[in-house]
């Protein structure tokens, strides 16, 4: 029902929230681990070993989606393109801002994903949710620290926003017409390769650090958590149900995440 509902995108949002201090910090012990000239793949070398984990870890929770129709990997691909893009550009620009604030960029997707709908759809929100998401900005300019002025980090945290509104357009579209946990692993996993892929070209490659990363607590915390509860976990539950909902009502139900953020 619509209050269950509610709490689980709460839930969702909750385990979001904390990702942001875990992707910094877990970037930041993984840095100490590659050669200087390799340091700025670090965040690319997190994605990499978070997604891997989150989609070896799909199966062993949820068995069925082996037996998911052939078009949830293709619907898995399309959103596995914004879901991709969005993360890098999301954890590059936590390289110089904090999490709180890059929480707050990164929510204004609640005003992105309207003005998508409408450019691609005709598609205008209401006149209930134009106030929701006026107030859902409002509130997260209170609750979050805003920028003195806006740099690189802000841009990519902002261009994060943007991919994430296309990415929420698109879960909707896919799952309601395919099995939505397939698609969220398919996601996952093609997340793992656009991740991975990169750093195999790069000498010395920073892939293999991996096993020298099981030494630094930060790195292996912060993947470990954002593999299992914050991907498995959380994009599951989004996939699964935002099917219910409109991506505009699912983007102001979202920003539930940058007060979770500045509460870790």
């Amino acid at each position: 029902d619509e209050k269950h509902l509610l709490r689980v995108s709460k839930v969702a949002t909750l385990f979001w929230g904390a990702t942001f201090f875990l992707m910094k910090a877990g970037t930041v012990a993984i840095e100490r681990r590659l050669p200087a000239g390799t340091a700025s793949l670090a965040a690319l070398l997190f994605l990499a070993c978070r997604f891997t984990l989150a989609a070896l870890a799909f199966p062993l929770v949820f068995p069925r989606i082996l037996k998911a129709p052939r078009s949830a990997l293709a619907w898995g691909v399309w959103a596995g393109i914004p879901f991709a893009g969005g993360f890098i550009l999301q954890i590059y620009g936590l390289r110089v801002v904090e999490p709180s604030e890059s929480a707050l960029y990164t929510s204004m997707f609640v005003v992105f994903t309207p003005i998508l709908m409408y450019a691609l759809f005709r598609k205008a929100p209401g006149r209930n949710l134009l106030l929701g998401i006026a107030l859902a900005v409002a509130g997260l300019w209170l609750v979050s620290p805003a920028a003195a002025s806006i740099g690189t980090g802000e841009i990519l945290s902002l261009l994060c926003a943007l991919v994430f509104a296309a990415q929420i357009i698109l879960t909707d579209l896919g799952t309601k017409r395919t099995d939505p946990i397939a698609m969220a692993w398919h996601s996952t996993g093609f997340a793992a390769l656009v991740c991975a892929a990169p750093l195999a070209f790069v000498s010395p490659t920073p892939l293999a650090a991996v096993p020298a990363l099981l030494r630094e607590r930060d790195a292996v915390v912060g993947i470990a958590v954002t593999a299992l509860l914050a991907t498995v976990g959380s994009i599951a539950l989004m996939y699964h149900f935002q099917k219910r909902l409109t991506p505009n009502r699912a983007a102001v139900i979202y920003t539930m995440e940058p007060l979770f953020a500045g509460m870790f």
